[in-house]
């Protein structure tokens, strides 16, 4: 009776597989007719702006339908200045701001996966928050961090305003940015922010503020689609990708995540800790961030190459192993055996080769067909496992936005810092090292989710990585 199970199990599977196959393939949508990836704007009757939803967007849309803030981008802008920020001002600048980009208008209409503009222009999301000191923008940076977005109304972003703070020479203000991701990216936003502060000091020096809105453009699948039409094979695999990997976790139990296995999860002792999303926040000024320039200019590896050494160098010596999964494979060689020296140039050999495979091949646009053709929310959520609390397994993950210049030293109102996190306490690694470089500082924050892993902790990783950068940079003295 044994063998006879063990024989007809294999068998079961495979006719079940088949059939699921058989059907999705029948259930295969027209996503090869000319008009499959034309997402162009056009005017409704009511004379709003209206789209379809990219691929991505959509995936953002059902993030939402979980209702736990997932899917938001909150970000902090810190804001100096010589005179106290009136919150009507910051009002007035937001409602400029609005008029100036056309995403910030929209909602998304459910029944027709579509951008539709509200009838309301003028209609911004914002409160004051005088409950909070600007330097306890991580409690308010937590709470947003829980609050979903109401699509199908909008607006689709909104800002908080902390307490004023003035040390008897300067002020300054926190204001906590929330956006669905659906609408913004990070490039996106830092953008915002120059455009923010210019009206606001437009607003405080009495200027006239002329605001055209920009075009409302078509996603990226618009322009790029021609490279995204695929075959009747690869749209069956697509389909059934998700389905794969179902029976592929039923079949075998997917390695645990390595940080966790070392660190479980304070949840499973607590079943009541809040699931959130938290910040640590770091800054390197200008003359240490120089120093990390020409290091990585030494090795001829990027600067986010220099940060990815440091955080897996970190992250490989708390674990004590050697090897550290992150979005930015590089050698195979145990890490911790290593000097940052040794990394940079392992970095160097590897990372720049891969990169150069990818743009001389099309395999840069086999994901974006993926994606294109299948439903990434699907594979995405059949990845979790509630015995990791729904972690891949990545380590951790880095994030850089990039290189900013925003104002002028002459600004009334000036940039002052800023730190970023995506809400994934439901999903994602364990860790975040978010960056951004503005006006020739480097603002750092480690983002993290306290029922994953203790504040204690996720210092811990920041704190370790910082010090093996300072060690590197010191060798340029």
């Amino acid at each position: 009776m044994e063998g006879y199970f063990t024989s007809i199990a294999p068998a079961a599977v495979g006719i079940v597989a088949l059939f699921i196959i058989v059907r999705r393939f029948l259930a295969i949508d027209k996503t090869n007719s000319p008009d499959a990836f034309d997402f162009e704007p056009s005017v409704c009757e009511d004379g709003k702006l209206q789209r379809p939803l990219g691929m991505f967007e959509k995936t953002c849309q059902f993030l939402s339908a979980l209702n736990d803030g997932s899917g938001n981008d909150i970000t902090v802008l810190i804001v100096k200045s010589r005179v106290s920020l009136n919150p009507d001002m910051v009002k007035r600048a937001l409602v400029l701001v609005q008029e100036r980009y056309p995403l910030l208008r929209m909602r998304v209409h459910g029944l027709t996966s579509k951008f539709k503009e509200m009838k309301d222009h003028f209609k911004v999301d914002f409160k004051t928050m005088n409950y909070y000191d600007p330097q306890e923008w991580v409690q308010a940076f937590e709470e947003e961090s829980l609050i979903p977005f109401d699509l199908d109304q909008g607006p689709l972003w909104r800002v908080s305003m902390l307490k004023e703070h003035f040390d008897g020479h300067h002020y300054e203000n926190s204001l906590l940015f929330s956006f669905h991701h659906i609408i913004c990216d990070g490039t996106s936003i830092m953008a915002l922010y120059n455009t923010f502060l210019q009206y606001l000091n437009d607003l405080q020096n009495n200027n006239d503020v002329d605001v055209e809105s920009m075009a409302l453009n078509p996603p990226l699948a618009h322009f790029i689609g021609h490279k995204l039409h695929s075959s009747l094979l690869e749209k069956c695999l697509f389909k059934m990708l998700p389905t794969l990997i179902k029976i592929k976790n039923m079949l075998v139990k997917p390695a645990q995540n390595i940080s966790l296995a070392t660190f479980p999860p304070p949840i499973l002792q607590d079943p009541s800790i809040v699931k959130r999303t938290s910040v640590i926040p770091a800054v390197l000024r200008k003359d240490e961030l120089s120093q990390l320039l020409m290091l990585g200019k030494k090795h001829g590896c990027t600067f986010h190459s220099v940060i990815t050494a440091a955080t897996r160098l970190a992250m490989a010596q708390i674990l004590n192993t050697g090897s550290v999964k992150s979005k930015s494979d590089m050698s195979p060689h145990p890490l911790y055996k290593k000097s940052p020296h040794k990394i940079l140039g392992t970095l160097r050999e590897n990372v720049n080769a891969l990169i150069k495979k990818l743009v001389q091949s099309d395999d840069r646009f086999k994901f974006l067909k993926f994606v294109g053709n299948s439903d990434l929310v699907k594979e995405l959520m059949s990845l979790e496992d509630s015995s990791i609390c729904g972690r891949y397994d990545l380590a951790f993950n880095i994030s850089n936005r990039g290189r900013f210049a925003i104002g002028e030293p002459t600004d009334v109102f000036q940039f002052g810092g800023t730190y970023f996190a995506m809400a994934e306490q439901t999903r994602g690694p364990p860790f975040c090292h978010n960056v951004v470089s503005v006006n020739g500082d480097l603002y750092w924050g480690l983002v993290y989710y306290p029922h994953i892993s203790t504040k204690e902790q996720s210092r811990r990783i920041l704190e370790l990585s910082l010090d093996i950068l300072k060690v590197a940079a010191s060798s340029m003295e």
